[in-house]
Parts: structure tokens; C-alpha cells; sequence
């Protein structure tokens, strides 16, 4: 963006001027400006990160929203105390969204055997794992919810979770989809199903 003085003849601007320009505050009191550009915002369909990103952040305003009007001044006692640098709405972001972090998913994998899975995932390293039953099922509802039915219904087959069953050995939970519903339980680790993997 462009640094420019008088803005429309005046002493400052701030936002849209119909379809043609966009202005915005600048450090020390600067206007920047550029030119506006229809069509570029979301041109293209998002990628599944920017997805899992916003509807994280979403989560986070809603968990403030609920927040009491004291915990709302406890967080802005705490961000002053920390500098002063940021709101308390900055530092409750901050804190959700590191006990909430966002999961990169890797790409689908060759059908294999539970063991076969986890020997997978530790030889890849870098943090690679098998998601959890409420990973997996949050990931098959965003499919269900977003773009269902693409990516799942394609592989209608079970997916591998890392949870044990907690009744009998040699066995792990599955997440699938049936006509657009979430499901789950557990089977034989041996049994070949589908494959993605997870870390943070």
C-alpha cells in the first residue's frame, strides 16, 4: 500500500471509498492506500488449513463471548500486567489457541494394518501420528458439513485412530461415514483400513 497525505482532500480516511480505492491507518499517523481489486477476495475455495484456521479462531471469539464481564477484566488485569502490550481479548486468543492448536493432516495413505500404521507414522518422524477418535471425527464433520461428500465418502472404508479398545486387546477404534453421519467402534488390528495422520 501506498503512503499518501490528504486523503480526499481531508485530513484522513479510514475504510473503503466506493469500489475504487481502500485506506487504512499507518504507524504515526500515516494513511496507506490502494487501489481496490474486485473478485480477490476468496477467488479460489479455501484450502483445508484455512478452513481448520477460521473456524478455529471462530471457536475462540464464541468461548470469549461466553466469558463473564469479570473474566473479560481478568484477562485485561493479566495483559496489563504482562506489559501492556496487548488486550485481554489478545491474551485469551493467545492462550486458546495454544491449548487448542490447529492440526496439519497429512495425505491419505495406502490402506494398511493398525501396526502397519503406527510403525508408519514413528518412521516419518517430525510428529507424525495416528488421530484420535474425536480428531478424526471432527475431521469426517467438516467434510460432512464443507464439501461432504468428497474426500470420505470416496473411501467409504474405516479410518485408523490411535485409541485402544478398552475391552479386549489387539484392537483400535475406527471413525467412518455412512450417508452423511459420523460413526465409530472398534475392530482388529489386523483388519486393513484407511490411513491419514496428524500432528501440530
Amino acid at each position: 500500500m501506498a503512503k499518501i497525505q490528504g486523503p480526499l482532500h481531508s485530513d484522513s480516511a479510514n475504510g473503503a471509498f466506493g469500489k475504487s480505492m481502500i485506506f487504512r491507518k499507518g504507524k504515526k499517523g500515516t494513511t496507506l492506500a490502494r487501489y481496490y481489486k474486485p473478485g480477490i477476495v476468496n477467488k479460489f475455495t479455501p484450502s483445508q488449513a484455512q478452513v481448520d484456521l477460521r473456524t478455529n479462531y471462530g471457536l475462540a471469539v464464541e468461548a470469549w463471548r461466553a466469558l463473564t464481564t469479570a473474566e473479560k477484566e481478568e484477562f485485561n488485569l493479566r495483559a496489563k500486567q504482562e506489559g501492556g502490550k496487548m488486550s485481554g481479548w489478545n491474551l485469551y486468543l493467545k492462550e486458546y489457541l495454544a491449548l487448542n492448536p490447529i492440526l496439519e493432516w497429512g495425505e491419505e495413505q495406502t490402506p494398511m494394518s493398525w501396526q502397519d500404521a503406527d510403525a508408519l507414522a514413528i518412521s516419518l518422524g517430525e510428529g507424525w501420528r495416528l488421530p484420535t477418535d474425536l480428531e478424526i471425527q471432527d475431521r469426517m464433520q467438516k467434510q460432512i458439513d464443507l464439501v461432504a461428500p468428497v474426500i470420505f465418502e470416496v473411501y467409504p472404508q474405516n479410518y485408523w485412530t490411535s485409541i485402544p479398545d478398552p475391552t479386549l486387546p489387539n484392537r483400535h477404534r475406527v471413525g467412518y461415514i455412512i450417508d452423511n453421519t459420523y460413526g465409530s467402534g472398534e475392530t482388529g488390528d489386523d483388519t486393513i483400513c484407511n490411513v491419514r495422520f496428524v500432528r501440530v
